[in-house]
C-alpha cells in the first residue's frame, strides 16, 4: 500500500500542508517517526498545522482495518492552547481523555505532556498523543494511532519512540468523570454499589462524548439520588445537585441509571443512595 493510500485508510483524527512549509527540520521531526514506517507530507485534509505524516502497512501492530499511524502538528500558540486544542479535537471525535502524564521527550529532552485516550467502543483505533514545548521553539504534537486491541502493547513502543524520560511527576490528571465522594476512592473496591457504577463508566463517558459533541463540555458537580427496591432494580431517580447547567446530559445519566441491576438489599427492604459524580474538562 502506498503512503497517500495508507495515511487515507490509517489515521486518526485529521488536520497538512508538510514540514518545508513549517519551516521545521525534516530530520528532528523524523525522530518521532518508528523505523520502517513511511514519512511525508499529509494530506491537504489535515490541515494548515500538520507538518509530517507517517504510517505502515507491516508489522505486529497492522491488525484488521486498522493501520498504524503517526501524525505530527504545530499548532499556532503557546502549549497551554497546543494540549486544550488536542483535547477538544479528541473529544469532539468521541473520545475521552483517561490519562495526562507529565515529562521530558525527544532528543533535547523537551518538557511534553502525554495524552491517552479510550472511546467507548471498542473497535475504534485509540491515539497515544504527546504535546513537545521545545525551548525557543513552537509546540508540537506528536500522535500516534492504532487498534485498541494493540493499544496496551503500542503504549511502551511510543514512549520509546519519543525518547520519553522516566521518572517524571505523573499524574496530573485523572478520568474525566470522577466517580464517589473521594479521589482516593477511584477504582478501589469494597463498596458493592459504588463498584457498580464504576463498571457503567464507559455508559456515563458516553453521556458525557455525546454533550462534548454537541459543543458542550460538562464541568461540575452532579449529585444523583436514587432508590434500590427489593429486586436489585432502580425504582426512581432523581437530581440532587447539578453544578454542570446541562439537563441534556443528566437526562442521559438517569436513563441509563435506571436499566442498572445492583445487589438486592439485605432483608428485602428499598436502599436509598446518593452519589456525586464530578466531570472535570479535561485540563
Amino acid at each position: 500500500m502506498g503512503f497517500l493510500g495508507t495515511i487515507a485508510v490509517g489515521m486518526l483524527l485529521g488536520a497538512g500542508t508538510g514540514p518545508k512549509d513549517a519551516g521545521v527540520n525534516r530530520a528532528f521531526l523524523e525522530q518521532f517517526v518508528p523505523r520502517g514506517w513511511e514519512a511525508g507530507e499529509c494530506p491537504k485534509a489535515y490541515g494548515p498545522d500538520s507538518v509530517l505524516c507517517a504510517a505502515t502497512d507491516q508489522g505486529p501492530f497492522k491488525v484488521d482495518h486498522h493501520v498504524p499511524t503517526a501524525w505530527i502538528r504545530m499548532p499556532r500558540g503557546g502549549c497551554k492552547q497546543a494540549r486544550e486544542v488536542a483535547r477538544r479535537e479528541a473529544e469532539r471525535k468521541g473520545f475521552t481523555l483517561s490519562s495526562e502524564v507529565v515529562g521530558r521527550c525527544g532528543s533535547s529532552g523537551a518538557p511534553c505532556v502525554e495524552h491517552l485516550y479510550r472511546h467507548p467502543k471498542p473497535d475504534v483505533a485509540s491515539p497515544v498523543e504527546y504535546v513537545l514545548c521545545p525551548a525557543g521553539g513552537h509546540p508540537l504534537v506528536v500522535s500516534y494511532g492504532v487498534s485498541s486491541r494493540v493499544a496496551a502493547e503500542f503504549h511502551d513502543v511510543a514512549r520509546r519512540q519519543v525518547r520519553w524520560a522516566e521518572g517524571q511527576q505523573p499524574a496530573v490528571h485523572t478520568d474525566s468523570i470522577q466517580i464517589g465522594p473521594d479521589a482516593t476512592l477511584e477504582g478501589t473496591a469494597g463498596d458493592p454499589i459504588l463498584d457498580l457504577v464504576r463498571s457503567h463508566r464507559p455508559e456515563l463517558e458516553r453521556c458525557r462524548a455525546d454533550a462534548v459533541a454537541a459543543g458542550r463540555v460538562p464541568v461540575g458537580r452532579l449529585v444523583l439520588k436514587w432508590q434500590i427496591g427489593a429486586d436489585g432494580r432502580v425504582a426512581s431517580a432523581e437530581t440532587v445537585t447539578n453544578e454542570t447547567n446541562d439537563p441534556t446530559l443528566v437526562s442521559c445519566m438517569l436513563a441509563k441509571l435506571r436499566t442498572w441491576q445492583f445487589p438486592r438489599p439485605k432483608g428485602g427492604g428499598a436502599v436509598f443512595v446518593t452519589c456525586p459524580f464530578q466531570f472535570r474538562s479535561g485540563g
